[in-house]
Protein backbone atom coordinates (compact mmCIF):
# COMPACT_ATOMS: atom_id res chain seq x y z
CA UNK A 1 0.00 0.00 0.00
CA UNK A 2 1.40 3.58 -0.86
CA UNK A 3 0.06 6.77 0.69
CA UNK A 4 0.70 10.00 0.07
CA UNK A 5 -0.13 12.40 2.26
CA UNK A 6 0.72 16.05 3.34
CA UNK A 7 3.34 15.48 5.71
CA UNK A 8 4.96 12.55 3.73
CA UNK A 9 5.06 9.74 1.73
CA UNK A 10 4.96 5.84 3.07
CA UNK A 11 4.90 2.06 2.26
CA UNK A 12 3.09 -0.07 4.00
CA UNK A 13 2.70 -3.86 4.09
CA UNK A 14 -0.69 -4.03 6.13
CA UNK A 15 0.06 -7.89 6.77
CA UNK A 16 2.98 -7.40 8.60
CA UNK A 17 2.18 -4.30 10.40
CA UNK A 18 4.83 -1.95 9.25
CA UNK A 19 5.73 0.93 6.99
CA UNK A 20 8.37 3.38 6.02
CA UNK A 21 9.02 6.78 4.91
CA UNK A 22 9.69 7.24 1.26
CA UNK A 23 12.10 10.47 2.08
CA UNK A 24 15.77 10.57 2.45
CA UNK A 25 18.70 7.84 2.45
CA UNK A 26 17.76 4.88 0.38
CA UNK A 27 14.05 6.06 0.02
CA UNK A 28 12.29 4.98 -3.00
CA UNK A 29 12.87 6.90 -6.22
CA UNK A 30 11.30 6.28 -9.25
CA UNK A 31 14.53 6.65 -11.56
CA UNK A 32 14.68 7.58 -14.97
CA UNK A 33 13.88 5.26 -17.88
CA UNK A 34 16.57 2.47 -18.00
CA UNK A 35 18.28 3.56 -14.87
CA UNK A 36 18.37 2.30 -11.60
CA UNK A 37 17.13 4.09 -8.51
CA UNK A 38 18.91 4.25 -5.21
CA UNK A 39 16.72 1.46 -3.67
CA UNK A 40 17.56 -1.35 -6.32
CA UNK A 41 14.22 -1.12 -8.21
CA UNK A 42 14.46 -0.42 -11.78
CA UNK A 43 11.70 1.67 -14.12
CA UNK A 44 12.75 0.16 -17.61
CA UNK A 45 10.06 1.15 -20.45
CA UNK A 46 10.18 -0.13 -23.80
CA UNK A 47 8.73 0.66 -26.72
CA UNK A 48 9.39 -1.44 -29.61
CA UNK A 49 6.69 0.12 -32.10
CA UNK A 50 5.21 3.22 -32.05
CA UNK A 51 1.49 3.44 -30.44
CA UNK A 52 -0.91 6.38 -32.00
CA UNK A 53 -3.96 8.06 -29.80
CA UNK A 54 -6.60 9.45 -30.88
CA UNK A 55 -9.04 11.75 -28.40
CA UNK A 56 -12.39 13.04 -29.26
CA UNK A 57 -14.51 15.03 -27.21
CA UNK A 58 -18.05 13.70 -27.57
CA UNK A 59 -19.88 16.11 -25.73
CA UNK A 60 -21.78 16.43 -22.49
CA UNK A 61 -23.99 13.32 -20.65
CA UNK A 62 -25.88 12.12 -17.76
CA UNK A 63 -24.43 9.06 -16.30
CA UNK A 64 -26.40 8.31 -12.91
CA UNK A 65 -27.53 11.99 -11.85
CA UNK A 66 -24.36 13.48 -12.86
CA UNK A 67 -23.03 15.60 -15.31
CA UNK A 68 -20.28 14.45 -17.24
CA UNK A 69 -18.25 15.19 -20.66
CA UNK A 70 -17.67 11.88 -22.77
CA UNK A 71 -14.77 10.97 -24.67
CA UNK A 72 -13.41 8.17 -27.20
CA UNK A 73 -10.14 7.29 -27.32
CA UNK A 74 -8.48 5.25 -29.76
CA UNK A 75 -5.40 3.87 -29.93
CA UNK A 76 -3.74 1.95 -32.42
CA UNK A 77 -0.14 -0.52 -31.50
CA UNK A 78 1.63 -3.14 -33.38
CA UNK A 79 2.45 -6.14 -31.90
CA UNK A 80 4.21 -8.62 -34.21
CA UNK A 81 4.00 -6.63 -37.24
CA UNK A 82 -0.14 -6.54 -36.98
CA UNK A 83 -1.50 -3.58 -35.85
CA UNK A 84 -4.58 -3.82 -33.34
CA UNK A 85 -6.72 -1.19 -32.38
CA UNK A 86 -8.54 -0.61 -29.11
CA UNK A 87 -11.80 1.96 -28.48
CA UNK A 88 -12.20 3.72 -25.15
CA UNK A 89 -14.99 5.62 -24.23
CA UNK A 90 -14.56 7.01 -20.75
CA UNK A 91 -17.23 9.66 -18.71
CA UNK A 92 -15.00 11.79 -16.57
CA UNK A 93 -17.53 13.59 -13.90
CA UNK A 94 -15.80 17.45 -14.59
CA UNK A 95 -16.96 18.29 -10.46
CA UNK A 96 -14.70 15.62 -9.23
CA UNK A 97 -12.21 15.46 -12.01
CA UNK A 98 -12.03 11.93 -12.69
CA UNK A 99 -13.50 8.93 -14.42
CA UNK A 100 -16.79 7.69 -13.39
CA UNK A 101 -17.65 5.00 -16.24
CA UNK A 102 -15.60 3.49 -19.16
CA UNK A 103 -15.75 0.68 -21.58
CA UNK A 104 -13.12 -0.71 -23.53
CA UNK A 105 -13.77 -2.40 -26.65
CA UNK A 106 -10.57 -4.49 -28.03
CA UNK A 107 -9.59 -8.06 -29.83
CA UNK A 108 -9.06 -9.05 -26.17
CA UNK A 109 -13.10 -8.36 -25.37
CA UNK A 110 -15.12 -5.54 -23.48
CA UNK A 111 -13.91 -4.41 -20.37
CA UNK A 112 -16.61 -2.14 -18.30
CA UNK A 113 -15.92 -0.15 -14.91
CA UNK A 114 -18.57 2.65 -13.57
CA UNK A 115 -18.53 3.98 -10.15
CA UNK A 116 -21.59 3.93 -7.58
CA UNK A 117 -22.30 4.83 -4.29
CA UNK A 118 -19.32 8.10 -4.60
CA UNK A 119 -19.21 9.66 -1.33
CA UNK A 120 -17.65 13.12 -1.28
CA UNK A 121 -17.21 13.47 2.94
CA UNK A 122 -14.79 10.22 3.96
CA UNK A 123 -13.42 9.75 7.50
CA UNK A 124 -9.96 11.09 7.41
CA UNK A 125 -8.76 8.32 9.46
CA UNK A 126 -8.54 5.68 6.29
CA UNK A 127 -6.25 7.93 4.71
CA UNK A 128 -3.66 7.65 8.02
CA UNK A 129 -0.96 5.21 8.88
CA UNK A 130 -3.49 2.50 11.05
CA UNK A 131 -2.63 2.66 14.74
CA UNK A 132 -0.61 -0.08 15.63
CA UNK A 133 1.53 0.09 12.95
CA UNK A 134 5.48 0.00 13.30
CA UNK A 135 7.94 2.47 11.54
CA UNK A 136 10.85 0.60 9.38
CA UNK A 137 14.17 2.08 7.40
CA UNK A 138 12.83 1.81 4.31
CA UNK A 139 15.30 -1.26 3.81
CA UNK A 140 14.05 -3.01 6.00
CA UNK A 141 10.98 -2.92 4.33
CA UNK A 142 12.29 -3.66 0.88
CA UNK A 143 13.70 -6.71 2.54
CA UNK A 144 10.36 -8.61 3.58
CA UNK A 145 9.03 -7.27 -0.17
CA UNK A 146 11.79 -9.55 -1.50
Amino acid sequence: MYLDLPEGNFVLIPDEKIYAETVGPGAFVRGQQGQESQDGFEEVYVHTAPIQSTYQNLGAETVNGTSTTKYKVTVNSETNGSVSESETLIWIDEALGMPVKSETHSAAGTRRMELSRVSLSVDKALFAIPKGYQKVEMQVLQQRIK
